[in-house]
């Protein structure tokens, strides 16, 4: 779903994406999608969602273990 901010279209995924990459940020550890989701008050699905999202654009990496971690060029 698409939401009209400052006569521009925002897409909601986007604004979940930069809470993920913020939340991982501040993270002290890589972070199990279930936890990010716990930390934002949001679905797991759509977490995991996103994260699949970000992966493939390489703003973040599997840590291992199910776990993400923001990519270092990102930083």
């Amino acid at each position: 779903m698409k939401q009209k901010e400052n006569g521009h279209e925002k897409s909601e995924g986007s604004d979940l994406e930069t809470n993920i990459m913020r939340c991982l940020r501040e993270a002290s550890e890589p972070l199990f999608p279930a936890r990010i989701a716990e930390l934002l008050g949001t679905g797991e699905k759509s977490v995991q969602r996103a994260l699949g999202h970000l992966a493939k654009a390489r703003k973040l990496r599997r840590a291992g273990g199910g776990k993400f971690v923001v990519s270092h060029r990102c930083r």
